[in-house]
Order: C-alpha cells, then structure tokens, then sequence
C-alpha cells in the first residue's frame, strides 16, 4: 500500500477518533484527542491509504528535550504492511529537529508485533510497569518502558 504522510491536526480529530476506535478496545474519545493536540509540544503524523482515509497515526507529546509516544495506531486491515515503522521513521527526525534529544513509550508486554518494531529500531526497555494495561474480562498487562536516543537524527 502507498501512503501520503501529513502532519494532523485539531482538525484532524474526528477522523483519529474514528481510527483508534478500529485500533484498540479502550479508544480515546475526539474530545480527547483535540485536546491533547491542542496542548504545546504535540506532533501528529498520520497516514492516508489510496482512499483518502486515514489508515496510521502517531501521537507524540514533547516537553523540554523528552518526547513521548502517545500512541501509534494502524487499522487493522492495514496492519503489517510497514505503516508504524514508516510513521516512526518519518516522526523521528522531525522530533530531534524541535530539540528532543529522548523519545519514550510504554508497551503492552503481551504485544509482541510491537516490540518488535521497536527493538528492530534500536528502543531499549528501560523498566515495567505492573498490571498498567486494564483488560476487562482479561488478565491486566503489564507495560514495558522503553526508550530511544534521538541524537544527530535531524537534518
């Protein structure tokens, strides 16, 4: 699949709404979603399919030389075919460019595709967070903590 990569917006909302409804069992509301790219330091970089439609997103929140990984979400239809890594390597020097100099995450520790994709980009866990993820009707997950240098990326 060819995806054209945007940087997204308040305006964008709905539609990242919309996503991460198709994403994940817990989704964020488009109230929340406006208002966390509303706040200083957020970045936003999604991906179209050849419909128009938004198929990815990454949303980042940056404070002082820290940015952090919000979260990274791909329709399912779309999952597998390059997507997360191809918002990361786009968002990644994008993000050492505003002066970060880290970008952290946390991860489900039973979501193996993603850590994964992490590890494969040079992520280092860090720590754990136990029972972080609240699974109704499923056994909590803990989080993995993980991290990234950003140093000499930009350019």
């Amino acid at each position: 699949m060819k995806a054209a990569l945007r940087i997204l917006g308040i305006a964008d909302a709905r539609d990242l709404a919309k996503l991460h409804r198709d994403a994940y069992h817990d989704p964020w509301t488009e109230t929340a979603l406006a208002s966390s790219l509303g706040n200083p330091g957020a970045f936003c970089i999604g991906q179209e399919d050849e419909t128009r439609e938004l198929a990815s997103f990454a949303l980042f929140q940056t404070v002082g030389d820290t940015a952090e990984l919000l979260m990274l979400a791909v329709v399912p239809r779309h999952r597998r075919l390059g997507l997360a890594r191809q918002l990361l390597t786009k968002a990644l020097p994008h993000l050492a460019a505003r002066g970060c100099a880290r970008l952290l995450l946390d991860v489900a520790e039973d979501n193996g595709p993603a850590i994964s994709l992490y590890g494969a980009m040079g992520f280092a866990i860090d720590g754990r967070r136990k029972a972080y993820y609240r699974r109704p009707g499923r056994p909590d997950a803990d989080a993995l903590l993980m991290s990234l240098g950003l140093t000499g990326l930009s350019g």
